[in-house]
Formats: structure tokens, sequence, C-alpha cells
């Protein structure tokens, strides 16, 4: 087979058209990205106010709560959140007063969600048992459902509590 020179023509031309010093765009080239984002952390929830209880058939003030938590955040390579948020067994207190009744309630323990995997742009509900002890003897369960939304870059931008239901045992 036999090349003419203007078949040849647009091959040199190509080779030639970059030197093999330099490279052909003046900004990095992308990486990709092979390992997860970590962040730990530690917090404190803190709560208060005025809320009916059904199963008690009236109104508790929580005087104030604080629980302590830890936190583990791991962002993975493609996006993924993933957020361990335990509340530290043992460090939660707090008080409730039947506002009717006047039994005081004292914050017994609090049974949290492990893993919570928060995909961006997304809403998620995970759930909380905290349990109360009486000065008269009943202990009380409330089971609360926490609502949280993320961003597109999986940022949390809004939180918040409600009272799902409640027993007395």
């Amino acid at each position: 087979m036999r090349w003419s020179p203007l078949t040849l023509l647009p091959l040199v031309l190509a080779a030639c058209e970059r030197d093999s010093v330099s490279p052909a765009r003046s900004e990095p080239l992308p990486r990709p990205v092979f390992a997860a984002y970590h962040e730990n952390g530690e917090g404190v929830f803190v709560s208060s106010g005025d809320y009916f209880l059904d199963c008690l058939g009236e109104t508790v003030r929580e005087v104030h709560t604080e629980i302590a938590f830890r936190y583990h955040l791991t962002v993975t390579p493609g996006g993924g959140t993933i957020l361990v948020d335990p509340f530290i067994p043992g460090t939660g207190t707090g008080t409730l007063q039947g506002l009717t009744s006047g039994t005081i309630w004292t914050l017994d323990r609090v049974v949290s969600p492990e893993v919570i995997r928060a995909t961006a742009g997304q809403s998620h509900t995970f759930t909380a048992n905290i349990w109360w002890v009486s000065e008269t003897g009943p202990t009380l369960n409330v089971h609360s459902l926490f609502h949280m939304s993320t961003n597109a870059n999986g940022e949390i931008t809004s939180a918040k509590v409600d009272l799902g239901s409640c027993r007395v045992h």
C-alpha cells in the first residue's frame, strides 16, 4: 500500500498541533475521589416548652432538657451521606411538670437511632424513645419523630421534633 503526501498531511498536522512538553489545557485535570470524607464531633440537644400528651390527658411543661450526643458523619465519594448520631447514654437531664396534676417527671434515658442515611436534596424522618420517671412511680415513654431536610450538597437545612406517641407504664 502506498501513502500519498495528502493522506499523511492531516496526521502530521494533528501530531504537531501541541508540543510533547506542555499540556493542552492550562487548568488541572479533575481527579477522581477515592476516599470518603469523615467528621466527628459532639453536641448537646436542648429542648423546652409546653406539650399536650394524650396518654396523660394534660399539657406538660418541659422545663429544660439537655441530652449530649456524639456524631460521626461520612460523605462517600459518590455523594451519599451517612450520619451516626447516638445520644450518649446516661448524660441526659430534664424535667417535665404536669400543668394540671402537678406531677414531676424526671428524664431517665433516651434510646436514639443508630444510623441515618441522608441523601442530598431529601427529607428524612427518624425516631427516638425518651423515658421519664415520675415522683409517684409510673414511667412515661415518649416516642418522638425527628424530621431533617438536606439540600443538594447534603447539608442539613432544617430539623424539627414532633411528639409521635406516648405511653404510661
